[in-house]
């Protein structure tokens, strides 16, 4: 499961997906965030395999994850 970051254009802040299915982790979040976010989602991919858990149940648990990195800080909104 190829986890992929890219820079949202015209904002300050990174979208983290899935390369293969499109579906997004994480819409806005910093850099160091999203590399934090991509770790751990791919560390849970390779437990996936030891623990014989399907993938919706994993996906499921990484959503909850990742929202929990993504609140702990969220990027400020320049005012103009």
């Amino acid at each position: 499961m190829p986890i992929k970051i890219r820079k949202v254009r015209g904002q300050e802040c990174y979208r983290v997906f899935n390369g293969e299915s499109g579906e997004v982790y994480a819409k806005c979040t910093t850099r160091a965030e999203a590399l934090e976010q991509k770790k751990i989602i791919e560390d849970a991919d390779k437990m996936k395999k030891d623990l014989n858990m399907t993938d919706k149940e994993i996906d499921e648990e990484i959503k909850v994850i990742v929202n929990e990195v993504s609140k702990k800080k969220k990027p400020k909104s320049k005012k103009k």
